[in-house]
């Protein structure tokens, strides 16, 4: 099973190759309004794209992804400044090719715009813009997140007046051996490091700070 992603302005796309082994594509977009039909999963054939079907009555859907074992989708719902942000969680079904909802947690943070996965499904982790913040969440075997994640504020600012005025955590990654977390951070030009524990445990490491 392998999954391909990449970014479209205002919305965002994943391929997913299924358990039928059918490529589909996910679109996340943002809506009009408070609520909308914003993830959409789309099919090939005969050279079209076929949707098959589409979540309605969803907050603005920006970055998401996948579990490796393509049983679940983590999303990043952005209601925008001063608003605290939230993830989505969504059961996949291969064979009707539909998400059905399962939860929404908020992140301790505003505009979340990046959501990573660890290798094994062991942690989820939500990188918020404003309130910048890194939130890891532990998920349960049926795909749930725990409601109490270990969130990490950052402060800061750097040198392009008005866009670096302060920290806006940009993305978090896994590194490979899934011992660490790494964070840019786009309005102070440092990358953060987060430890990850035996027990799945998160910390700041003593040297957690490259300037870039």
């Amino acid at each position: 099973m392998r999954l391909l992603l990449f970014t479209i302005i205002f919305s965002y796309c994943s391929f997913f190759y299924s358990q039928t082994k059918e490529t589909l594509l996910f679109v996340g977009s943002y809506v009009e309004g408070d609520k909308g039909e914003a993830i959409h999963i789309y099919k090939f054939e005969n050279g079209k794209t076929i949707e098959v079907s589409s979540l309605k009555d969803l907050p603005n859907s920006g970055y998401f992804e996948l579990t490796k074992n393509g049983k679940f989708l983590y999303c990043a719902h952005d209601f925008g400044a001063k608003k605290e942000g939230k993830i989505g969680v969504y059961s996949f079904d291969p064979i009707k090719k539909e998400l059905s909802f399962l939860q929404d947690l908020g992140v301790k943070g505003e505009s979340p715009c990046h959501v990573a996965i660890a290798k094994n499904d062991s942690l989820v982790a939500v990188s918020n813009y404003r309130k910048s913040s890194v939130s890891v969440f532990h998920p349960y075997s049926n795909g749930k997140l725990r409601s109490n994640p270990q969130t990490f504020y950052y402060t800061g600012s750097s040198v392009v007046k008005g866009r670096q005025k302060a920290s806006h955590m940009h993305s978090s990654n896994f590194s490979p051996d899934g011992k660490s977390i790494f964070s840019p951070d786009l309005g102070t030009d440092h990358i953060y490091a987060l430890k990850i524990g035996k027990d799945y445990s998160v910390k700041r490491t003593k040297k957690s700070t490259v300037n870039t």
